[in-house]
């Protein structure tokens, strides 16, 4: 059974503002992580659809069907490491939640579709870009790239090549796509070959950070 549990942190600024945060499991073999009160919340009530989903066989695939395509990857991706980190690996299997901070207790049940806001955006981006990082490093996956695409990868050396898959600490993949297409477009290249490029090098990242993921690393 998963625990989320609340926390108030006092985090000092200029303004002595405090911030919520609620620490929750969402990586393999770590403890609890810190994160903000409001991403906690929007992950909480999208468990809350999740479990709908699976709670009929018989109606599993209608609800999943409008469900799953109507999230953002960065959504599908931090679901997925909430039910998997809880769950010994697994996904596609109901799950609980028990020591519920208080505010999270009124949405229980609910199946309404929330919106996805972007300063929750962006720190799902922080949860899901810390995961990607943990799997591998800039270098290593500039040498990859380079071995499976070179052609492509070579062309975006000159504007970053791996490191346009990053941003700051974290390895955003879902952002790789676009920065490719930009990058190559600002070096005169026709949008046709640009858009061939990203997609192939987004296509080998994905695949790269699939194999890295599936590597006993949830055992």
């Amino acid at each position: 059974m998963m625990r989320l549990e609340a926390r108030n942190d006092a985090l000092l600024s200029e303004n002595a503002v405090s911030r919520n945060t609620v620490r929750v499991k969402l990586y393999p073999h770590t403890n609890f992580e810190k994160i903000d009160r409001r991403a906690a919340r929007h992950l909480y009530r999208l468990l809350q659809v999740y479990n709908f989903c699976l709670e009929d066989d018989t109606r599993y695939l209608e609800r999943w069907a409008t469900f799953w395509p109507s999230l953002r990857p960065v959504e599908r991706k931090a679901l997925a490491l909430l039910v998997m980190s809880n769950s010994n690996g697994e996904f596609g299997r109901r799950l609980d939640v028990s020591n519920l901070p208080v505010e999270l207790e009124a949405f229980e049940g609910q199946i309404e579709r929330v919106v996805l806001r972007p300063s929750v955006a962006s720190e799902l981006e922080k949860v899901v870009g810390r995961f990607y990082a943990s799997l591998t490093n800039p270098g290593e996956l500039a040498a990859h790239l380079a071995a499976v695409s070179p052609d492509g990868f070579q062309a975006t050396v000159p504007f970053g090549g791996a490191m346009l898959a990053y941003k700051n600490d974290l390895l955003l993949p879902m952002e790789y796509r676009d920065r490719c297409y930009a990058a190559l477009l600002s070096a005169g290249m026709d949008s046709e070959m640009a858009a061939s490029y990203a997609n192939g090098l987004e296509g080998e990242l994905a695949d790269f950070l699939i194999l890295k993921e599936t590597r006993g690393i949830w055992e």
